[in-house]
C-alpha cells in the first residue's frame, strides 16, 4: 500500500493544508482525493506519490457522486443527535467516512441556535460524566442531526 500526500489548494493554488492517505493504486488515490475535496472547504487538491504529482482537481472537476457519498442523511433518532453532539467536537477516525461525518456534524452544529448549541454542550458534559441517559434525553430535544454511518 502506497502513501500519498494530498495537498489542499487555496484559490491562488497555494498549499493551504495537507492530508496523508494510504491507497493501493493511483486510481484509488484519485477517487479518495475527490471525496476529500468535496468534503473540504478548499477549491482544489493535488495528490503526490513521493516526488510525482499523480492527480490534480478543482471543486468543479470533482465528481458529483463524491458529495452524495459524503452527505449523511438527517435523523431524528436521539442516538444520532447525541453522536452528532459528541462528534462535532472530538476527532475520530481518519478514514474518509469518519472525516465526512465529523464535517457534517460541525456544519450541523454551526446552524444551531445559541440555545441548541448550549444543549449540545450540556449533553456532551453529561455523557462525559457517565450520565448517558440524561445526555440522550437532552439530545432528543435537538433538531435532526446527521445519521451516524453504519
Amino acid at each position: 500500500m502506497a502513501v500519498y500526500r494530498c495537498y489542499y489548494l487555496d484559490s491562488a493554488d497555494h498549499i493551504a493544508s495537507a492530508d496523508v492517505i494510504h491507497c493501493d493504486t493511483d486510481a484509488q488515490a484519485q477517487s479518495r482525493a475527490d471525496v476529500l475535496l468535496a468534503a473540504s472547504g478548499y477549491p482544489g487538491i493535488e495528490v503526490w506519490d513521493r516526488s510525482q504529482v499523480v492527480y490534480r482537481a478543482r471543486k468543479s472537476d470533482a465528481p458529483s457522486r463524491a458529495m452524495a457519498v459524503l452527505t449523511p442523511k438527517l435523523s431524528d433518532d436521539p442516538r444520532d443527535k447525541l453522536r452528532a453532539a459528541l462528534n462535532r467536537a472530538y476527532p475520530g477516525t481518519d478514514d474518509d467516512r469518519g472525516r465526512a461525518y465529523r464535517t457534517a456534524c460541525r456544519q450541523w452544529f454551526e446552524q444551531l441556535s445559541e440555545d441548541e448549541r448550549w444543549a449540545t454542550v450540556t449533553a456532551t458534559v453529561a455523557y462525559e460524566k457517565g450520565q448517558h441517559d440524561k445526555a440522550a434525553e437532552i439530545a432528543s430535544q435537538l433538531p435532526p442531526a446527521p445519521r451516524f454511518p453504519p
